[in-house]
């Protein structure tokens, strides 16, 4: 059900004429999908990323240190969930990014977000 009104909520964005962001994990290729489709639909660009951290002793660390910091949530995901999601990852089959935060800086990702964004075309992506 969330997943429908997300994806309800981009095409009214896109609708507006807006750019849109989804921070989501998108886990599902279905999900992927529907969201190029819509985006498309609406005369616009989907320019999918996956991020990921390649070490894994770095991603425990960051999840178990964190503090989200939002009312009635817990602090943090146990790493127990991360990796029964990471068993629900269906991999991508199209062109997309892929955003290592083990390898790059933040601001390095960023960069090549909006490059891949600011592209006439999202072949190659």
């Amino acid at each position: 059900m969330a997943e429908l009104n997300l994806t309800a909520s981009v095409a009214r964005q896109l609708q507006l004429g807006l750019d849109v962001v989804i921070d989501a994990t998108g886990h599902r290729r279905e999900a992927r999908d529907r969201w190029r489709e819509v985006t498309e639909s609406a005369g616009g660009r989907f320019v999918g990323a996956e991020c990921v951290c390649s070490d894994e002793q770095r991603q425990r660390a960051r999840v178990e240190g964190r503090a989200r910091g939002i009312p009635g949530w817990p602090q943090t995901v146990t790493w127990e969930h991360v990796v029964r999601m990471r068993g629900l990852w269906e991999s991508w089959d199209e062109p997309h990014l892929v955003l290592d935060s083990a390898t790059r800086p933040p601001e390095e990702n960023v960069r090549q977000v909006l490059a891949a964004v600011d592209r006439p075309s999202a072949t190659g992506e």
